[in-house]
């Protein structure tokens, strides 16, 4: 649906559907909105995140989460574990 949607050129807007609180399932998301294999440079006009709740404040969440949102804004980010 979403490169239906591009190829016709419609934006396309996200969200996530679960709670996400670590790398990889901030990458997948990442993945979508700005496909780094895209030649045309197509991406989501926009994403909202669903499910801010207590678990995302913990520590080691939210270094992630901040992470996530740099990278949206297409800041560099060392690939640093935590």
């Amino acid at each position: 649906v979403m490169n239906a949607a591009w190829d016709v050129c419609t934006p396309v807007a996200s969200e996530n559907t679960l709670p996400c609180h670590d790398r990889v399932g901030y990458n997948k998301i990442l993945d979508n909105a700005k496909p780094l294999s895209d030649p045309d440079g197509r991406h989501f006009l926009s994403f909202s995140y669903l499910r801010l709740g207590l678990g995302l404040m913990e520590r080691e969440n939210f270094m992630e989460f901040e992470r996530f949102v740099k990278r949206m804004h297409g800041e560099a980010v060392l690939d640093l574990q935590v």
